[in-house]
């Protein structure tokens, strides 16, 4: 092994917009509203070496392929010997529209939605308006913007119309992206932006990162002056951060799956523990906005784990929470702070740091008495 680099990818608001392979040469990638790699433009070239569609679940039809590349459908990784798609908790098969394998029991299912029940759906047959981001629940896409007539995941939406001079070292392609990107026209054919959220402030480490990266000053001058202007979404990546918090949703994540760690359903709960798990990444959501960088003192939580077999879950239920947060619905009526708790210690009702107790869930079967998970704040 040599240990030479061969390829180092560029991602802004948690999509992969660019790659720079070996030799140094840079190609940017284009994607569709779900994510899908539809074209890649190398730096300095205006043809593409891929232009590709999708069909709706993930059969590629490629017109143009001099610049072969494995991130296809929703930009998961395409195993180029069986060809099927990595979407991290399962294997997906695109030429039959299904996982390889089943779900976990109970996870994103709706006793009035039978398509949910099927447990190797792939987005419950919705593959045009939804995705899937971990191979275990789908949902619809949000966050998006609309560059022309194709949409990306990164938003930056301002109080009005604007219109940005933006130099990309005389690169026809960089100018053709970041140009699309960040500059407001009409609708139609004109690169444009239309966001539908407002989350993040343009100060964006992604930002910073992916400007640094290419070594584009103008484009980090440009949108981080933006900041009065507007905002820029990182839609539901695991590496979103919520509006007002400091970590990304799969920290937070991690550190459910190891609050949670060895618990399960059981028969007696009232509601399931993926359920209970987005109350308590909402609690960390609210914690986050009220203590800032103090949180972990003020209302701690374990480190993360990012292994085993309940992080998956825990992530679903995380993003699935930051879409809700997106919405403006708390189902925990503004909790920050959280325990796990026995049955006797339920039954008697009592607070927590002076706080009043928001939501209850449960019990769980659990390796430790405290089959309970509670959420509390300033009496609602």
């Amino acid at each position: 092994m040599s240990g030479n680099l061969t390829s180092e990818y560029i991602f802004f608001g948690g999509a992969r917009i660019a790659r720079r392979d070996g030799s140094g040469n840079l190609f940017f990638y284009l994607a569709d509203h779900l994510g899908s790699s539809r074209e890649i433009i190398q730096a300095g070239q205006t043809s593409p070496c891929y232009d590709a569609d999708f069909y709706p679940f993930g059969g590629e039809r490629a017109y143009t392929n001099t610049c072969q590349q494995n991130y296809k459908f929703t930009g998961k990784e395409r195993d180029p010997e069986s060809g099927l798609d990595n979407f991290l908790a399962r294997y997906y098969g695109s030429s039959i529209g299904r996982f390889m394998s089943a779900d976990d029991p109970f996870v994103g299912w709706q006793l009035n939605d039978p398509q949910s029940l099927n447990l190797y759906a792939y987005v419950q047959d919705n593959p045009i308006n939804d995705v899937d981001p971990t191979g275990h629940q789908g949902g619809p896409i949000a966050g998006q913007c609309v560059v022309g007539k194709t949409q990306v995941g990164t938003c930056i939406t301002g109080t009005g119309p604007f219109v940005l001079a933006l130099t990309c070292q005389s690169d026809p392609a960089c100018a053709y992206f970041f140009g699309a990107l960040i500059t407001g026209a009409d609708s139609g054919d004109k690169p444009g932006v239309t966001a539908t959220d407002n989350l993040q402030t343009a100060e964006n480490q992604h930002v910073n990162n992916a400007a640094e990266t290419l070594g584009l000053a103008a484009v980090k001058k440009t949108v981080l002056d933006l900041a009065d202007l507007g905002k820029v979404s990182n839609g539901l990546s695991p590496d979103y951060i919520p509006p007002g918090g400091n970590e990304t949703l799969d920290t937070t994540a991690g550190r459910i799956n190891n609050e949670t760690n060895g618990m399960k359903d059981s028969k007696e709960e009232n509601m399931s523990l993926s359920s209970a798990e987005d109350l308590m990444a909402h609690q960390r959501f609210n914690a986050e906005r009220k203590y800032g960088d103090k949180v972990q003192g003020r209302a701690g939580m374990m480190d993360p784990l990012f292994s085993g077999p309940g992080y998956h879950k825990a992530l679903d239920a995380t993003i699935r929470a930051a879409r809700e947060d997106q919405q403006g619905s708390d189902p925990t009526n503004g909790a920050f702070q959280y325990n796990m708790r026995t049955p006797a210690q339920v039954a008697g009702g009592n607070p927590f740091e002076g706080q009043s107790v928001h939501t209850v869930s449960g019990p769980y079967t659990s390796p430790s008495p405290y089959t309970y998970i509670v959420t509390y704040g300033p009496k609602p």
